[in-house]
């Protein structure tokens, strides 16, 4: 099984697909691909997006999305390979996230695993890993960085330079992390490799 866990596919919610018929020919290479599962992660920002507005946009997108593709299968006379289509986010890290209700709409469905992206200046300091801390044990979230790599499950590799930074609570939950029952998590700058179970980011 292939899991695409990082994807800008659902069109005109942020700066990937810009229509559906990008994001029908998008999905097509995830079939070509041998892709199973895609989580669907459009940008959002806290600063400029209130949660309730993005949510609904990307709700009523996915199921035109959806809709699009039941109806192109009933019209093959041979049904393409199954996919699915998951929701997700990738969140711009704010402050402002801590005085939120939950961040349970912004996970990816039916988990606590939330795509975390982070501006390309961030200084991440002793004070950030506090306050980054803080917010993972008040919504009970699990974190996958944007920019830094981490292999989630029973091995954890993040950039040395942050490595001895991170608050030992929070080593702890991601190594004790599970996502969606599968045994094996990988990032790999968006390349597909070889193996039974694999997420891609």
């Amino acid at each position: 099984m292939i899991i695409d866990a990082h994807t800008h596919i659902l069109y005109d919610i942020d700066d990937g697909a810009k229509d559906i018929s990008e994001s029908l020919r998008l999905i097509q290479l995830e079939i070509e691909n041998d892709v199973d599962i895609i989580v669907l992660t459009p940008h959002f920002d806290p600063y400029n997006d209130s949660a309730e507005i993005f949510t609904k946009k990307r709700r009523e997108h996915y199921d035109i999305l959806s809709q699009n593709i039941r109806d192109k299968n009933d019209k093959n006379d041979k049904s393409d390979k199954n996919i699915t289509l998951i929701l997700g986010s990738e969140t711009l890290y704010s402050p402002l996230l801590m005085y939120y209700s939950t961040l349970e709409p912004l996970c990816i469905s039916g988990t606590r695993f939330i795509l975390i992206e982070f501006v390309p200046d961030m200084k991440f300091g002793r004070a950030f890993f506090d306050e980054f801390n803080k917010l993972i044990i008040k919504f009970d979230i699990i974190v996958k960085y944007f920019y830094y790599r981490i292999v989630i499950g029973s091995i954890i590799t993040v950039n040395n330079h942050i490595d001895n930074q991170l608050p030992d609570s929070f080593q702890r939950v991601l190594t004790l992390t599970r996502f969606i029952g599968l045994d094996v998590f990988v990032y790999k700058s968006h390349r597909f490799f070889g193996c039974s179970k694999q997420i891609c980011f």
